[in-house]
C-alpha cells in the first residue's frame, strides 16, 4: 500500500502567506496613506496657526474645539475608507484604516501638545502627519504576511515616534522657560525704582517685563533700567472677559515727562476725560461715546504708576469687545507698592 510522501521537514511549519490586494485596493490605500493624513493635518494646522498668531481669544476652549473637529475628521476619514476597501473586496479591512488613524491622531496629539506649548514646531504639522502615517503604513506592509502579524506592532513604532517628539517639545519648552526666569531675575533685582502691584483676587499675573534701553530718534542714550510692566488677567476667565487683560507700568518720574498724572487731559488741552478718586486719576479715551480706553494714574516716592486696561482688536485698530463693567476706578485702590521678596514671587508666577 503506498502512502502520501511526508513534506520535507523545513517545510512543515511554513507560514501561509496573507491574503494578496488586487490592483484598485492596492491603489487606494496607496492614495489614502497621502491623501487623508495631509487632509485632517492641514485643517489642525490651519486653526493652530490662529492660536500662535495669537488671533483667537478663547484659550482652551478653542484648543479643545480644534481637537474635537480633528477627532470628527478621523473618524468620518476612518469610516469612508473602511467602507471603501469592503466594496474593493479587501481581506481584514478594518488593518489599514485602523493603522492610518491612529498615526493621525497620534500626530495630531503630539501637535496638541506643541499647540499648548506654543512651539513654532507646530507648523511642520502636515509633514510630520504624513511621515507618521507612511511610517505605519510601511510597518504594516512588511508584517502583515508574517506569521504573528499583530496590529500592536504595527501601532508600537507610530506611538513611540508621537511620544518622542512630544517629549523633545517638553524638554525643550522647559530650557526655554528656566532661561526665561533666570534673565528675568536678573532684570528684577537690577530694577532701581519700587515696582507696583494689584493686589485684588480677582486678577492674576500673567507676564512680566522690565525696560532697560531709553532711545532717542533709534539710538540708545542711556542703557538702564527705567520702566517694569506687569500683565495681569481675570483669575477666572470668563466669556465675556475673553481676551482682556490690565497692564499694570512703573516708571522713573523723569521719563515720565510733565504733569504725567493729567497727561492728554482736558485741563492739559487734551481730548481724555480725566476725574481724581483719591490719590489716583482715572483718565478715559471715549470715540464717539464709546469707551475705548482706561488708565489709572498714581505716584509712588520714586515712580509714576499707570494702570491700563487693554482691549482685544479686531485686526483693524478697532477694539473687538465694549469695555466691560470691571468697576475700574476700584480697583485702582487695590495699586500698592511692592513687599519684600514679592518681585521674586511675580517672576516665579509669570514664568511657572
Amino acid at each position: 500500500m503506498s502512502t502520501a510522501p511526508e513534506s520535507p521537514p523545513g517545510l512543515q511549519h511554513a507560514p501561509v502567506p496573507g491574503p494578496a490586494h488586487s490592483t484598485g485596493a492596492v491603489w487606494t490605500m496607496v492614495a489614502a496613506a497621502v491623501v487623508y493624513p495631509l487632509l485632517v493635518s492641514t485643517v489642525l494646522w490651519a486653526g493652530g496657526l490662529l492660536v500662535l498668531l495669537g488671533a483667537p481669544h478663547h484659550g482652551w476652549m478653542y484648543t479643545a474645539s480644534l481637537g474635537a473637529v480633528t477627532l470628527a475628521l478621523t473618524g468620518a476619514g476612518h469610516y469612508l475608507l473602511l467602507r471603501i476597501l469592503r466594496r474593493l473586496g479587501v481581506p481584514r479591512p478594518r488593518e489599514f484604516p485602523t493603522v492610518l488613524s491612529t498615526a493621525v491622531l497620534a500626530a495630531g496629539a503630539q501637535a496638541m501638545v506643541a499647540l499648548v506649548l506654543h512651539v513654532m514646531a507646530f507648523v511642520l504639522l502636515p509633514a510630520v502627519c504624513l511621515a507618521m502615517s507612511l511610517l505605519g503604513c510601511a510597518v504594516w506592509t512588511a508584517f502583515r504576511r508574517g506569521p504573528r502579524f499583530s496590529p500592536m506592532l504595527t501601532l508600537s513604532p507610530v506611538v513611540a515616534v508621537a511620544l518622542l517628539l512630544s517629549g523633545t517639545w517638553w524638554a525643550g519648552f522647559e530650557e526655554e522657560r528656566r532661561r526665561e526666569r533666570e534673565e528675568l531675575l536678573r532684570d528684577a533685582a537690577a530694577f532701581p525704582l519700587t515696582v507696583a502691584v494689584l493686589d485684588s483676587g480677582d486678577w492674576r499675573p500673567l507676564d512680566m517685563r522690565f525696560s532697560h534701553s531709553l532711545r532717542e530718534a533709534g539710538v540708545v542714550v542711556e542703557d538702564e533700567f527705567h520702566e517694569a510692566t506687569v500683565v495681569y488677567v481675570p483669575a477666572d476667565p470668563s466669556p465675556g472677559l475673553d481676551g482682556f487683560s490690565l497692564t499694570l507700568e512703573s516708571m522713573a518720574k523723569e521719563d515720565a515727562g510733565e504733569r504725567p498724572m493729567h497727561r492728554s487731559c482736558g485741563s492739559e488741552g487734551g481730548t481724555w476725560t480725566c476725574e481724581e478718586h483719591g490719590d489716583a486719576v482715572i483718565a478715559t479715551s471715549t470715540r464717539e461715546g464709546v469707551t475705548g480706553r482706561m488708565e489709572a494714574r498714581t505716584e509712588f516716592a520714586d515712580a509714576i504708576v499707570i494702570l491700563r486696561a487693554d482691549l482685544p482688536g479686531d485686526g483693524r485698530g478697532n477694539p473687538a469687545m465694549e469695555f466691560p463693567d470691571i468697576g475700574f476706578v476700584e480697583l485702582s485702590e487695590h495699586i500698592r507698592p511692592e513687599e519684600p521678596g514679592e518681585r521674586e514671587e511675580l517672576v516665579a508666577t509669570v514664568t511657572d
